[in-house]
């Protein structure tokens, strides 16, 4: 090999680790563990956020598990149909408990319906995570069909 074959195949490698070096610190745009919301909104949204895919699941394996026991409500399907997001700046903590307003959406098309206020419980063993312990939907809400 010459040295003018040797001097360009380093010159090809540095630049192909100088791009994945760039590529690499940009990311995927998936999160990462400095995008976690550790704030109280953050937390309680964790639940909220996640109940309109659990109300579609056909047994309660993913419903339950989001409520204090017991707490669920009947009427999964009604919840399948809409989104739901903590307003951020009503989140209040007092000790095991917490309350927020959820803002309620429908899905198509996507329309807030209202906000209410739901209430929470930590989780038994669980510093960060939070239960839903209420989670009334707006007065006139639509009944799922």
């Amino acid at each position: 090999m010459s040295c003018r074959s040797v001097v360009k195949h380093r010159s090809s490698a540095l630049w192909a680790l100088t791009v994945f070096g760039c590529l690499a610190s940009i990311g995927c745009g998936g999160p990462t563990a400095q995008e976690y919301d550790s704030s109280l909104p953050g937390k309680l949204d964790d639940p909220v956020t996640r109940i309109s895919s659990a109300a579609d699941v056909p047994d309660s394996t993913e419903w339950d598990p989001l409520f204090v026991a017991g707490s669920a409500p009947e009427n999964r399907k009604d919840y399948a149909q809409f989104s739901f997001q903590v307003d951020a700046g009503t989140a209040t903590e007092s000790g095991d408990s917490a309350t927020a307003m959820v803002i309620v959406e429908t899905n198509e098309p996507e329309e807030v319906i209202g906000k209410v206020e739901w209430t929470f419980s930590k989780a038994p063993g669980g510093e960060d995570a939070w239960l839903i312990k209420t989670c009334p939907l707006p007065p006139g809400a639509p009944k799922a069909p």
